[in-house]
C-alpha cells in the first residue's frame, strides 16, 4: 500500500472506471493538491483534501474479502479513531468497515446518505419564480457567506466556522464561481456553486433560506446553473441527501437521474 502526501495523482482517476460519475469529488481531488492518498495503485483509492472534509474511499463493486480487509486496515491505519475522520464509500463497502470496526471495540456511525445525480436532458421547473440567476459580486459576499454557513448548519455534520464559510464564498465569488437567485426586488432568494473540472462540472452549496423554500427558487436555479454548463457541453454532476426527498425530487422534475449512493461514516470515541 502507497501514502503520498500533498500531492496530485490524476494517473489513478483511470481505476474509478464506470464509478466516476458517483464519485466525482474523488475525480476531481486526485487533480489537486491532497492532504493524504492510500492506494494500492489497483483497486483501492483513499483520498483526503483537507480536514475537516471526508475521505473518499473506492473500491470497486466485486472487492473481494481480503481486498476489504486491506481497506479496513488501511483505514484504521492511516485515518486513526483519535483523528475523528468521516468517510464517504459505498454502502456495501460501510457494512463491512462497520462489522470491523465493532469487532474490535471501535465504533463507525453512519451520519448520512449522499446520492449522485447526472444530467444529459433539462425540463423546465413545475414553478418559475420571478427574478433571474446571476453570478454573485463582491457586494453579494455577506449575504453569500450567510448562506454558506446556514448551508453546513443545516446538515449538522459540518465542523466549517462562519470564518472558513466566508473564505469559502469569497473563493468562488472571485473565480465566478458562485450563483444567486435574485427576485425582482434584488433579494437573494437561493444559491448554487460550480466546480470545474473538464468534462465534467459539480454543481454544490445549494441553499435556500427557510423562509423562501418552496417557492421554486432552488429549482429555478439550478435549472439555469445546468443549462449553462450542457451549454459547453459537460456533464453536470450534484450530491443530495438521499433522506431529505424535497431535495431529490426537486431535481428530479428538471431532468436529474440518480447514478448512485454513497454512505457517510465516522468515527465516534
Amino acid at each position: 500500500m502507497e501514502i503520498v502526501r500533498n500531492t496530485a495523482a490524476p494517473q489513478l482517476d483511470a481505476l474509478l472506471g464506470e464509478d466516476t460519475n458517483l464519485f466525482m469529488v474523488l475525480w476531481m481531488l486526485l487533480r489537486g493538491s491532497c492532504d493524504t492518498i492510500v492506494t494500492d495503485g489497483d483497486r483501492l483509492i483513499m483520498a483526503l483534501s483537507a480536514r475537516p472534509a471526508p475521505v473518499w474511499v473506492f473500491m470497486p463493486d466485486d472487492a473481494a474479502e481480503d481486498e476489504l480487509e486491506r481497506c479496513w486496515q488501511a483505514m484504521r491505519g492511516t485515518f486513526p479513531p483519535a483523528l475523528g475522520d468521516s468517510f464517504n464509500l459505498k454502502p456495501a463497502h460501510a457494512a463491512y468497515m462497520k462489522r470491523r470496526a465493532q469487532e474490535e471495540g471501535l465504533t463507525l456511525r453512519t451520519t448520512r446518505r449522499l446520492r449522485a445525480h447526472t444530467c444529459t436532458a433539462l425540463r423546465p421547473p413545475h414553478r418559475r419564480p420571478g427574478g433571474c440567476m446571476v453570478a454573485a459580486k463582491p457586494d453579494d459576499l455577506d449575504v453569500a457567506a450567510a448562506f454558506v454557513l446556514a448551508m453546513h448548519r443545516d446538515t449538522r455534520e459540518s465542523d466549517q466556522t462562519p470564518e472558513g464559510c466566508r473564505a469559502i464564498a469569497q473563493q468562488r465569488i472571485e473565480n465566478t464561481r458562485l450563483f444567486l437567485w435574485k427576485d425582482e426586488q434584488g433579494t437573494p432568494c437561493a444559491m448554487c456553486g460550480v466546480s470545474p473540472d473538464g468534462e465534467r462540472m459539480g454543481l454544490s452549496l445549494v441553499y435556500t433560506p427557510l423562509e423562501k423554500r418552496r417557492q421554486g427558487y432552488a429549482a429555478s436555479l439550478v435549472h439555469d446553473v445546468t443549462h449553462a454548463i450542457l451549454a459547453q457541453h459537460r456533464l453536470p454532476v450534484i450530491y443530495t441527501d438521499a433522506d431529505y426527498p424535497p431535495s431529490n425530487a426537486c431535481y428530479a422534475q428538471i431532468g436529474y437521474v440518480c447514478c448512485g449512493e454513497l454512505e457517510t461514516v465516522r468515527w465516534e470515541m
